[in-house]
């Protein structure tokens, strides 16, 4: 599959149909003029806290940093090491399940993509490069360039975007505070918009409206604690480092893609 984390349970089928009569109820308006024009909706959360509390921290806290390490590790010189970046993402995503409920069933999406390029070849080749060679010699390349449905070469191009996802996601919060609604919907429109169609990017505006504050996320995560102390300059501090160790290397696998004909021609 390679829709979004919150698209991807949205567009099966069925739930096409179901999604359809919801918006049509909640938002007549909305397919017609490109536009939300539903009623707000109100939410509530916790209240915030000032930007720095004493906190007590029950649970464990996620190592966002140190995922951060083992994908930078996954560069090899000009080409990326594919077990160190199926490992290293699907840590990333059992730590982004802590974020909520909402991002359940898009992770699991993207572990099915994880596990394809997994599997592929019996697990034998280590080298991007390599895989996406045997990619072409098995025919994975359109005719018009990019990857053919279900091939290893596909899984790894989703795998990849939607890791570019959670990137722009932590640069909004970083740079400007952006709710995590709000950086979600932003993050989209650089990454996964482009993808899908007008319904699709519709879908996902819906889907991203059950994402929940960036407070709730750091009792959540402990994101921004140390030593006991929160605040959102420490929680922007983790993002940007993020940010600065895992954008190289989805650099380096949209350019491989790129050079073997196997990355989506709508990709910039």
């Amino acid at each position: 599959m390679w829709f979004g984390w919150y698209v991807a349970p949205l567009l099966t089928k069925g739930a096409l149909v179901k999604l359809t009569c919801l918006l049509a109820v909640a938002a007549p308006g909305f397919f017609l003029s490109g536009t939300d024009t539903s009623e707000p909706q109100t939410t509530t959360y916790p209240a915030k806290p000032p930007a720095e509390v004493q906190t007590k921290l029950p649970s464990s806290r996620l190592a966002l940093g140190d995922t951060a390490r083992r994908l930078r590790a996954c560069l090899s010189g000009d080409d990326v090491n594919i077990h160190r970046y199926v490992s290293a993402t699907s840590d990333f995503l059992s730590g982004v399940e802590r974020f909520g409920d909402f991002t359940s069933r898009g992770v699991d999406d993207a572990r099915q993509n994880l596990r394809r390029v997994a599997q592929a070849y019996g697990g034998r080749i280590k080298s991007m490069r390599a895989l996406l060679v045997n990619e072409v010699s098995m025919g994975a390349r359109r005719p018009g360039g990019g990857p053919t449905s279900s091939s290893t070469a596909e899984a790894l191009q989703w795998s990849r975007i939607n890791l570019s996802l959670w990137v722009e996601i932590f640069r909004d919060y970083s740079r400007n505070r952006a709710s995590l609604p709000e950086a979600t919907r932003q993050g989209f429109k650089r990454t996964l918009a482009r993808y899908l169609d007008r319904f699709g990017r519709a879908a996902f505006n819906v889907a991203s409206r059950a994402a929940p504050s960036w407070d709730v996320v750091r009792q959540r995560t402990h994101l921004g604690c140390h030593n006991g102390v929160c605040s959102d300059e420490g929680l922007a501090s983790e993002f940007r480092q993020f940010v600065k160790d895992v954008e190289p290397v989805i650099h380096r696998m949209t350019e491989l893609q790129k050079s073997h004909g196997l990355e989506d021609p709508r990709t910039p």
